[in-house]
């Protein structure tokens, strides 16, 4: 069995649900924060404090549904964070998911700071579990403000672009509110055309 991986890598509220659905019509099969009825957060979280690679419990999962056969797998949604649960596996496992999968695609989701800070505060209490849990450059108690909230995604996307800047692996850099989003992530897949949509867009937010 051959498997195409896409990893998503970025933050969320940053286009994920437009890349998944991009990823569902070329016939992959994706983990949007879930496998059917599994959290796909949770089983990578599991496999990784099991020394398991990241997505082998994911994936035995997908193996059982799609036997003998050459498969594709976007996994559009890595992290999962609430009252009970933290997790975070493109911030504390990255190196490890790049040896695990060289052969990866892997999408740094991103786009202007302004409007990311403001589409994390509208959408429910999101903000207020940042602020609860210990997070990669965002300790407990911050992120309560703008300028917490615009430091930390700044700071991570330029560790993320500094980290693939010195390996070969395949990377793409895809600000989703830039007009050439589509062309690019159409490139970069080299599956012919897709279609892009955006999702979950915020009708009261000028974005």
């Amino acid at each position: 069995m051959n498997i195409k991986r896409v990893i998503v890598i970025g933050l969320p509220k940053c286009g994920t649900s437009s890349i998944d659905y991009t990823l569902k019509n070329k016939n992959y099969i994706t983990c949007h924060q879930y496998y059917k009825n599994n959290n796909s957060s949770i089983l990578i979280d599991q496999s990784l404090k099991n020394n398991e690679p990241a997505f082998s419990r994911v994936e035995n999962l997908i193996k059982k549904d799609h036997q003998n056969k050459d498969i594709k797998i976007g996994y559009a949604q890595l992290d999962f964070c609430n009252e009970n649960y933290n997790i975070w596996p493109q911030l504390t496992h990255l190196n490890e998911m790049c040896d695990c999968y060289p052969d990866a695609y892997f999408i740094l989701n991103y786009r202007d700071t302004n409007r990311h800070v403001r589409s994390i505060k509208n959408f429910f209490n999101f903000q207020q579990q940042l602020v609860m849990n210990n997070i990669v450059g965002l300790p407990i108690g911050k992120g309560a403000n703008d300028e917490e909230l615009a430091n930390w995604i700044n700071h991570i996307n330029r560790d993320i672009k500094s980290f693939f800047s010195k390996t070969s692996l395949n990377f793409l850099e895809l600000k989703i509110d830039d007009k050439s989003a589509k062309e690019k992530l159409q490139k970069f897949l080299d599956e012919g055309k897709i279609e892009w949509k955006v999702m979950n867009k915020n009708p009261n937010l000028n974005d």
